[in-house]
């Protein structure tokens, strides 16, 4: 999934994307200190907005690209 957003909507595009595919899972690569926000961001909002559990990791798996 591609998609365009800014920087301060960047955790709301990513529940919109998780709410609309039914995904659970969430791996964000980068900059530590910034993505801890994101995620954080993501799982309390993922639980209020969309009663939805969602597992955001940030810097812990490596894809095969």
């Amino acid at each position: 999934m591609v998609s365009l957003t800014t920087a301060e909507n960047l955790s709301k595009e990513i529940l919109y994307i998780c709410n609309k595919y039914q995904v659970s899972n969430v791996y964000l690569f980068g900059n530590e200190t910034y993505l801890s926000k994101i995620a954080e961001e993501i799982r309390s909002n993922g639980q209020t907005e969309y009663i939805k559990s969602i597992n955001v990791e940030v810097n812990n798996r490596c894809l095969n690209i």
